[in-house]
């Protein structure tokens, strides 16, 4: 009696292993997924060489105009703003540098902002034309004026936390 009561207990031990084994197997199977890619925009934006829009050969100069242009590489729509560096050290009188065209604002960082309805889109530039007036009487041998370029991607939050002098009601 006490071998048939082993035998039973060691063939419901077994049994109970095979069970558990099949239903440890069952749930512990892996099912392949493919992995969710998420892709962002790129914002990149390129920057022409400034070229002088209206050449002289005097060293003696009142207004002058340089210009630049700024295109859209990246992905995605972008807002811009730009600060112009330049660097003279001249001790009488100054320089002015003023954007012409209307859809740049200045904000009050120093920055000028593209402030047009639309934000700039892929694969399309625009122009950034400053007027550069001399109220100086020492000759200008050489005066060097360049811009340094930021984009960030066209929505509001973007914009309004990047550039929180952004003026608004642009974006």
């Amino acid at each position: 009696m006490k071998r048939s009561l082993t035998i039973v207990s060691a063939v419901f031990i077994l049994l109970a292993l095979v069970i558990g084994g099949g239903a440890l197997a069952y749930f512990s199977h892996e099912q392949g997924f493919e992995k969710t890619k998420f892709q962002t925009g790129e914002v990149k934006v390129g920057v022409s060489e400034g070229m002088d829009l209206s050449p002289s050969d005097s060293n003696y100069l009142v207004n002058r105009q340089v210009g630049w242009t700024i295109e859209n590489q990246g992905t995605s729509d972008v807002r811009l703003r730009v600060a112009v560096r330049d660097d003279w050290e001249g001790e009488d009188g100054k320089i002015t540098l003023t954007p012409t065209n209307e859809s740049w604002m200045e904000g009050g960082d120093g920055y000028y902002y593209h402030s047009g309805p639309d934000p700039l889109k892929v694969e399309e530039s625009i122009d950034f034309n400053l007027n550069v007036a001399f109220d100086t009487w020492e000759p200008i041998e050489n005066y060097d004026v360049d811009i340094e370029v930021e984009a960030v991607q066209a929505v509001d939050d973007a914009v309004n936390y990047m550039w929180p002098d952004y003026p608004k009601g642009n974006n």
